[in-house]
C-alpha cells in the first residue's frame, strides 16, 4: 500500500513536434530494432532442433 500527497497540480499541454521528433524517432527505431530481433530470434527458434525443452509453454518472461 502506498500513501501519496498530491500538493499541486499543472494541467496538461500540448507540446510542439519540434519538441519531441527526436524522442519519437529514437522509440520508433527502438520499436522497430525490437521487432526485428524478436522475428530473427523466432526464425533461429523454428529452425533449431531444441529437445527436452517446451518452449511453448514456457515463462515468456524466463525467455527475455
Amino acid at each position: 500500500m502506498h500513501i501519496i500527497r498530491v500538493d499541486s497540480r499543472e494541467p496538461g499541454r500540448t507540446v510542439p513536434y519540434a519538441m519531441v521528433k527526436d524522442q519519437i524517432a529514437q522509440f520508433m527505431q527502438h520499436q522497430a530494432q525490437s521487432q526485428a530481433l524478436n522475428r530473427y530470434l523466432q526464425t533461429l527458434q523454428e529452425a533449431a532442433d531444441i529437445q527436452g525443452f517446451d518452449l511453448a509453454s514456457a515463462d515468456p518472461l524466463w525467455l527475455a
